[in-house]
């Protein structure tokens, strides 16, 4: 039996460790996807398979299994089955037949977050896509770069608001299928571009508005490298209030906090260079 967004009510987690990637993804019956946290690796299925994945493994050099675990789709991401109000978006994760209420003046997100992180119902999530309505009607946005873009919901954001042309990363191939998934049901996939990538080099041209919500230690690392300081707009995201003195003295001189908000202690910012 399958819940409303078309994924088992079950899954099982078979958690891998490797010294790599695996060359392919297992073609086993029941298989959903492949989530690396290297070392680590977590196979999802929507049946027990451990004993094929026991098997799989004989063929990855240097894996072992670490653990297997089974558990509720709702205890691995927490789906609202109603609609979700944030600013102007109406944030829809309910079953595709149900046809929702259409936010008057405001912007519908049909968002089918699979195995991935992003409903939009994250207090980060929640709080960039504030920002973004905000910033929107302050300054001209016409391109957007979306790093760690997840199941795609601001970069889907970014285009329903008018951005022209938005370019979503993300360094897990899963999560681009995802988010591909909810382009496409969106009716964005003429401005949304998505990429399989981890780092910013790999765009030839900035944007105006770079976003940028991922996790402390991943940002942390952007903060530290260059390319960030390109785009003019960066909607930053991922790190807690504690973090918030910490955050402000990675900044470079000739960049500025525009604006920010908290939303349950979660911190997003708006960083915009003097160029």
């Amino acid at each position: 039996m399958e819940n409303s967004n078309n994924l088992p009510q079950h899954l099982f987690v078979y958690e891998c460790r490797g010294p790599r990637s695996p060359g392919t993804e297992p073609a086993l019956p029941g298989f959903l996807g492949l989530w690396p946290e290297p070392p680590f690796y977590y196979l999802f299925f929507d049946r027990e398979s451990e004993s094929a994945v026991k098997h799989w493994i004989q063929d990855q050099s240097g894996w072992i299994l670490n653990g297997a675990y089974s558990l509720d789709y709702e205890q691995w991401q927490h789906v609202s089955l109603s609609d979700q109000r944030v600013g102007p978006f109406l944030i829809h994760t309910g079953k595709d037949e149900e046809e929702p209420i259409h936010p008057e003046g405001g912007y519908l997100i049909r968002m089918n977050p699979g195995l991935v992180f992003g409903s939009g119902l994250h207090p980060t999530t929640r709080g960039c896509l504030l920002t973004m309505a905000e910033l929107f009607k302050a300054v001209p946005v016409k391109t957007v770069v979306d790093l760690g873009t997840g199941t795609g919901i601001l970069a889907i954001a970014g285009a329903l608001l008018g951005a022209t042309r938005v370019v979503g990363l993300d360094c897990i191939p899963l999560a681009v299928a995802v988010a591909l998934q909810n382009v496409r049901a969106n009716h964005v996939e003429e401005r949304v571009k998505l990429l399989v990538a981890r780092e910013l080099e790999v765009l030839r041209e900035p944007s105006d508005l770079l976003l940028m919500n991922i996790e402390w230690p991943c940002l942390r690392e952007v903060l530290r490298g260059s390319e960030w300081r390109r785009y003019p707009r960066v909607i930053m995201s991922g790190f807690l209030a504690a973090q918030w003195k910490e955050f402000e003295a990675m900044l470079p001189s000739g960049h500025r906090v525009e604006r920010r908000t908290s939303i349950e202690d979660w911190m997003t910012a708006v960083i915009s260079g003097m160029f």
